[in-house]
């Protein structure tokens, strides 16, 4: 015996319940989607913002004597870069070091 399949009514009244749950699920998503895009550009300005700060110390330490430049001699392959805190760490060391040559100058 064949099951006997619903009512065309009954079928469509169905569907029309999954369509709307559906765009509910449409709307969640959609609002997920716009709240990371938002996050994302809200990271993206902070990097750049952070960047451009980090670029100015880098400036900064180039006109500084004493600090470790930028990028160091060609070794082989590919030339070093040091870091911000490399290039801070050489310069305080230079300075700290010159101030103990005038020291002693002095006492003697």
């Amino acid at each position: 015996m064949q099951k006997k399949k619903p009512a065309l009514s009954t079928q469509l009244k169905a569907a029309k319940e999954q369509i709307e749950v559906m765009k509910v699920d449409i709307e969640k998503l959609t609002k997920d989607r716009d709240d990371q895009k938002k996050t994302k550009e809200s990271y993206l300005l902070l990097r750049s913002e952070l960047e451009k700060e980090i670029e100015q110390v880098h400036i900064l330490l180039d006109i500084l004597p004493g600090a470790a430049p930028r990028k160091g001699e060609t070794n082989g392959w590919s030339a070093p870069t040091y870091n911000l805190m490399t290039r801070l760490a050489a310069y305080l060391a230079n300075r700290s070091s010159a101030f103990s040559i005038i020291k002693d100058k002095k006492a003697e």
